[in-house]
């Protein structure tokens, strides 16, 4: 089995068990900044259209993060170029904003990747 089709497996399994309520302890993915307060949940259970994005490459298996995931658009990866839509998103459970200030600074002032971003293309990135 390749490692392509282990992760279309992964996915698969991470849905069903999404759809019985357990939530699966095999898909390790980070805080999205130190003192998140929250959890990852699968995309369509995001209660909002943007925030922190997990990603699965389901061409050549890479993995990232975004802070800036979208829903409804996707990324393409950088090592092959497919797109692909988050598999996970960030879901706070604080009422606090979702990134610290100083996050919010230092990620404006760091280049936007326009030719990955499918809301570029689109013309609908708040970038």
């Amino acid at each position: 089995m390749d490692a392509s089709t282990w992760d279309l497996e992964i996915a698969d399994l991470t849905e069903v068990f999404a759809r019985i309520g357990m939530k699966p302890s095999f898909v390790p993915l980070p805080l999205p900044f130190p003192g998140a307060e929250g959890e990852w949940v699968l995309r369509k259970e995001c209660p909002t259209q943007k925030s922190f994005g997990a990603y699965c490459c389901s061409a050549c298996s890479k993995r990232w993060l975004s802070s800036r995931a979208q829903k409804k658009y996707k990324q393409a990866c950088k090592a092959c170029n497919t797109y692909c839509l988050p598999t996970h998103m960030w879901k706070n459970t604080h009422r606090r904003p979702l990134r610290p200030p100083e996050k919010v600074l230092e990620d404006k002032n760091k280049p936007h990747m326009s030719s990955l971003c499918e809301a570029c293309q689109r013309g609908s990135c708040t970038r």
